[in-house]
């Protein structure tokens, strides 16, 4: 995640943006505990990016 909040891919393209809130406590893979009040942990078993983003949204 870069210092704007933005999490980018391989090629540095903008995958998503993480807001300020739920940065400092934001669950990685490789996170092995999280220290303070809050951890966010994110579920991207349905994210989708590109030209394809509207697909992760049911009828």
């Amino acid at each position: 995640m870069d210092d704007d909040g933005w999490i980018r891919g391989d090629k540095r393209e903008l995958l998503m943006w993480v807001p300020p809130v739920h940065r400092t406590g934001l669950y990685w893979p490789c996170t092995i505990w999280v220290a303070g009040g809050r951890e966010t942990r994110l579920d991207l078993s349905n994210f989708v990016h590109g030209s394809s983003w509207m697909s992760c949204i049911g009828p």
